[in-house]
């Protein structure tokens, strides 16, 4: 069973899912002015025992220089993905805000030379 609809062949089936990446809200608790790290340890925890299907914890990953973003585009056009999300592990969540220390980085961003 394919969980990206993109991928999926003629003959194929996809099983719907909802991929989180981030938590600013849980139990009536406001999490939006926890720093990144905070929000991403407390998802971990909230869904440690979540089976893969309908809900699918992101990769998130820990990077530390400019060539590891660079590492982590490509392996995602290599996926056919669409691109990555660079954020600032010490940003706060701000609504509708996208110059909040998060980045979309995309393939067609940049020019071959």
């Amino acid at each position: 069973m394919e969980l990206d609809v993109k991928k999926l062949n003629e003959n194929g089936i996809y099983q719907p899912c909802f991929s989180v990446y981030d938590i600013i809200l849980l139990n009536d608790m406001i999490l939006t002015n926890k720093p990144l790290k905070e929000r991403v340890s407390i998802l971990r925890k909230v869904l440690k025992d979540v089976k893969l299907g309908t809900l699918v914890l992101s990769k998130i990953k820990e990077v530390h220089s400019k060539q590891e973003i660079v590492d982590e585009l490509n392996l995602a056009v290599d996926n056919q993905e669409e691109g990555i999300i660079v954020k600032d592990p010490e940003s706060v969540y701000k609504y509708s805000d996208r110059n909040s220390g998060w980045y979309k980085i995309k393939l067609e961003y940049f020019q071959v030379s």
